[in-house]
């Protein structure tokens, strides 16, 4: 079992190593370094889900003004209302795309893998049976980076 995890952990790019011998790797250090300095940073956290980077975001950066994009309407009401109280996160309802118009959202068994795109079958492999398996589609909203930033104002954004 040992060799299987090592085998998967090194296929997507991560080396697992014992804790207290190497240094434990803080996820969020390279999105540090780039904010270094910046006090009150715009962040698109695309592909939302539910919002749990969007709150670790919050605790790292508690001035930031956070955009969250999700176009899973079960995922974007639990998102919306998990942040309802906070006036810098704003939750939108669709998705980013080469166009603005609408695509067909591939929803999966584990909704934090809907994705526009369709599952490959390595997933299964990656992730465990039907994890990634698509079990609908349904069609959802899409803008384009610069369409939204245009729409609402904003000159620029720290973190995407």
């Amino acid at each position: 079992m040992k060799q299987l995890i090592k085998k998967v952990a090194n296929a997507l790019g991560y080396e697992i190593r014992r804790q207290g011998v190497y240094p434990r790797h803080d996820p969020f250090s390279q999105q540090k370094a780039l904010l270094k300095g910046v006090t009150d940073p715009v962040i698109f956290d695309v592909g939302a889900s539910v919002g749990s980077v969007t709150g670790l975001y919050r605790q790292l950066w508690p001035n930031a003004t956070i955009h969250a994009f999700e176009p899973f309407l079960e995922s974007f009401r639990t998102l919306k209302a998990t942040f309802a109280s906070d006036r810098l996160i704003h939750a939108h309802q669709f998705g980013f795309a080469e166009r603005v118009g609408s695509l067909s959202l591939n929803v999966n068994n584990v909704p934090d893998t809907n994705s526009l795109f369709p599952s490959d079958a390595a997933g299964s492999f990656f992730w465990g049976k039907t994890i990634t398996d698509t079990i609908q589609q349904v069609e959802v909203e899409i803008s384009t980076v610069d369409a939204f930033c245009q729409t609402n104002g904003i000159a620029h954004v720290d973190l995407l």
